[in-house]
């Protein structure tokens, strides 16, 4: 069956409600698993009338097949947070959560979280069907003959969800605009990116992320950097520990110097990513002036929104 980019709306008969919009394929998901009864109508923007089925589509006069519809649920199981809601609800499958963005209460900016997740994802970056807009067209009144005049339909209350444990893994609590400690930005933005994105050069890294981990840098460079003038002061003072203590501070500087050259590196690459630029950027940091500039715009340039060709934005993931 090949599919247009028409947008039908919906009257089946014996009911007052319209439903839609829906594509053709849509419809034909429908009429496959039985749940477009014989004498439905329906509506596209430009017609006069409404139009019985049999007469729209070919593939209605014929007995549809048992087989599964095209997009059946993959039997994957997702939990939901509403955009402005701090509910999570859910289960829901994939189908049941496209029946709900073509009733329009699936508001933008909705996040789902699924088992084996390691925290909750935008439904744009999950379902490809997620950033197709519903079309904004009204159908005029269905025939009084047989459907009944259509009333407005009622928004309906959202009770609060009882929802189950899936295997005894609870998902990671929804907190929007949660404020990291001190603590938690350092081991977050510092020791994680260390030990899993060393040299790490794709993908995109945060303007905090790219400050806090530059000032912790600085800060650890000068501990150890201050190491060997505590051992110089013990010298002086005839302190036999003072070649000692100085030795081991020049050993750990030079440790910590190299051992963070390479995620410095990774880090500012990432940071040229976030804001759009190529990642040999970075190179231009070493010209007298100029990278006194470009050095600037990389600390000062906020992210990039949505998704660009390095990937998904963290801080704007939408």
């Amino acid at each position: 069956m090949a599919s247009t980019d028409k947008i039908y709306y919906l009257a089946k008969p014996g009911t007052s409600q319209q439903e839609g919009p829906y594509s053709e394929q849509d419809l034909y998901a429908l009429y496959a698993s039985r749940q477009l009864p014989p004498g439905s109508k329906v509506w596209a923007q430009g017609w006069s009338d409404w139009k019985p089925c049999e007469l729209v589509f070919q593939w209605c006069t014929t007995q549809p097949a048992p087989a599964s519809t095209p997009g059946a649920s993959t039997g994957k199981i997702y939990y939901l947070v509403r955009s402005g809601a701090s509910q999570q609800e859910g289960p829901y499958s994939e189908q049941e959560l496209q029946a709900l963005y073509t009733n329009r209460q699936l508001p933008p900016g909705s996040k789902v979280w699924a088992q084996g997740w390691s925290d909750w994802k935008p439904c744009e970056l999950v379902f490809q069907w997620c950033t197709i807009q519903p079309a904004p067209v009204s159908p005029p009144p269905i025939p009084s003959n047989p459907v009944p005049p259509i009333q407005a339909p009622q928004q309906p209350a959202y009770p609060t969800p009882v929802y189950p444990v899936p295997n005894n893994q609870a998902p990671q609590p929804y907190n929007p605009g949660i404020q990291l400690s001190f603590k938690e930005l350092l081991r977050k933005y510092f020791i994680t990116v260390v030990k899993e994105k060393y040299a790490d050069f794709s993908g995109r890294a945060t303007r905090q992320e790219f400050l806090i981990f530059s000032v912790a840098s600085f800060l650890v460079g000068f501990i150890c950097g201050f190491i060997p003038v505590i051992g110089s002061v013990m010298l002086e003072q005839n302190n036999e520990l003072g070649a000692v203590v100085g030795i081991v501070g020049l050993v750990l500087s030079l440790v910590s110097s190299l051992g963070l050259l390479v995620p410095g590196l990774a880090v500012s690459v990432r940071r040229c990513h976030d804001i759009g630029w190529s990642g040999w950027m970075v190179l231009l940091c070493a010209i007298p002036l100029v990278g006194i500039v470009v050095s600037l715009m990389i600390c000062i340039q906020d992210s990039q929104r949505g998704t660009n060709q390095y990937g998904p934005s963290e801080k704007y993931p939408y």
